[in-house]
């Protein structure tokens, strides 16, 4: 699957109701934190699997440079 960057992104929500307006905050807020835990994930095994590939040959001694 292609990475896609979303330069803007405009959204309008029209709410009726009491509450309604708290109630989109606290949904939007619960996915905005998840994604941001799933991306922080995804950075943190990212920089694991590099670490993890460079890391025989950063070390001293055989089989890493002196």
């Amino acid at each position: 699957m292609a990475d896609v960057t979303i330069e803007r992104l405009a959204i309008t929500v029209e709410l009726d109701g009491d509450g309604a307006d708290a109630h989109f905050a606290r949904l939007f807020e619960r996915h905005v934190e998840r994604w941001w835990r799933a991306e922080c994930a995804r950075t943190a095994d990212r920089r694991f699997a590099e670490h993890e590939r460079l890391l025989p040959d950063s070390l001293p001694g055989p089989g890493g440079r002196p």
